[in-house]
């Protein structure tokens, strides 16, 4: 039987090729965190969990001298980030594991959008990655929070039914694996025809592996769940972005 991660993993690299035209709200949040670099000239940058390159793009843009290592741990992924995007004087695609950094060198900024919230262990996993900031580098990140998808939650309680999403991470959690981490809220709310639209969203960017010791919903179940919502609905997307500086 395959881990929660290997299935995380399966997920993101089946829909490489469908993940670009849905990944509304990802692109959204990307733009966003590109804009929170716009003020900073590092000259090595780590871009961890690049999916299909909507911020790697943005990367190139901004640091056109820099040196770029990008890396996801999903191998259509990455190629289709490779494929994507435009040129660049110094840039490498790598298949890593954001969760088992292996590099050779520190970074002057370390990057992640809407990866974070993926990972197994986020504590440690941040205690590793800010150990591979230079002195004086940054951690700029975008992570879902804890009040994320609260309208579908709200749906499956309703029905007394258990919820398959993943459990995000509140703010102040996130204050406590990054100590002196500076984070900014973002409530962003997307409309979809029905509940239906929303999770065959979800679906096409491969984000569908549920929480740990979840039970699937009998298919009986969920079906009653879709007919009561068939009309249009608004889900919230609260999206923290997070500056680190190592001292």
């Amino acid at each position: 039987m395959l881990s929660t991660k290997h299935k995380i993993i399966q997920n993101f690299d089946k829909r490489a090729e469908t993940y670009r035209t849905a990944a509304e709200v990802q692109a959204h949040v990307a733009a966003q965190l590109a804009q929170r670099l716009e003020s900073i000239h590092p000259q090595s940058v780590l871009e961890i969990g690049c999916g299909t390159g909507l911020l790697t793009q943005h990367l190139i843009q901004l640091f056109p001298e820099s040196s770029l290592l990008i890396t996801d741990v999903a191998p259509s992924m990455l190629d289709q980030c490779e494929q994507s995007v435009s040129s660049h004087s110094s840039i490498d695609f790598v298949l890593m594991d954001g969760e088992q950094l292996a590099l050779n060198k520190q970074y002057e900024l370390i990057t992640s959008s809407m990866t974070l919230h993926w990972f197994m262990d986020l504590q440690r996993s941040c205690i590793d990655i800010t150990n591979q900031l230079e002195r004086g580098g940054e951690f700029i990140f975008s992570i879902l929070g804890e009040n994320s998808f609260k309208e579908w939650r709200m749906m499956c309680q309703q029905f007394n039914l258990p919820v398959a999403t993943p459990i995000f991470p509140a703010d102040h959690l996130l204050e406590t694996m990054l100590p002196n981490v500076t984070l900014e809220v973002e409530t962003y709310q997307q409309t979809y025809s029905s509940a239906y639209a929303f999770l065959s969203s979800l679906k096409q960017i491969g984000a569908i592996a549920p929480r740990m010791r979840y039970l699937p919903l009998p298919s009986g179940q969920l079906r009653q769940v879709l007919r009561q919502f068939n009309s249009e609905i608004t889900i919230s997307y609260e999206v923290i972005y997070g500056k680190y500086r190592r001292l």
